[in-house]
């Protein structure tokens, strides 16, 4: 929705310029010059107030990404952090459209990262019986990463996947 009312701003501004426009051109060729010269700036102006946020937020969006690389140096705020908690613990627990969600939100801000679709196609075939769904990530798991890699990291289950990251995490750091 927003979108489409995006695309009817940036129409009645490109309008509003081209009957400004016009209006400027009639008021050049004919004796009412005045009028038609209040008239065409009154169009212009009320097309560029429609589009002023749009133009406002463009201009300022250096400024905007230089204060968050100041004050969000690890990235976006927007960006969600690469923790499989969650959606290891939707998956586990038999939530499956909680842990889809997850698993498609990591996908969005991590894209390399081949756990997330391993995670997405298997929650899709196993818990949602979406194979449509699953086809689909697994289409583009195996256009990132290679039908080998997917194949392993799909056969994983939930469960050997969680106790493989623990188990590392409570390894002992390597001595010097």
């Amino acid at each position: 929705m927003r979108a489409i009312f995006k695309r009817w701003r940036w129409g009645l501004f490109v309008a509003g310029v081209v009957f400004g426009l016009m209006t400027w051109k009639e008021g050049a060729d004919g004796e009412f010059t005045v009028r038609y010269f209040l008239q065409g700036l009154v169009a212009m102006l009320i097309s560029f107030l429609v589009v002023a946020t749009d133009v406002a937020r463009w201009f300022a969006s250096p400024l905007l990404r230089f204060i968050d690389s100041v004050y969000l140096p690890g990235g976006e705020a927007d960006k969600a952090p690469l923790k499989y908690e969650l959606p290891l613990y939707y998956e586990r627990h038999f939530r499956s459209e909680e842990a889809l969600e997850a698993y498609e939100t990591l996908i969005k801000s991590y894209p390399d990262q081949i756990n997330a679709y391993a995670g997405a196609i298997r929650v899709c075939e196993n818990q949602l019986n979406d194979q449509e769904r699953a086809r689909r990530w697994r289409r583009n798991a195996e256009r990132l990463f290679g039908y080998e890699k997917v194949a392993q990291a799909v056969a994983k289950t939930a469960d050997e996947w969680h106790a493989e990251r623990m188990k590392s995490a409570l390894a002992p750091a390597p001595s010097q």
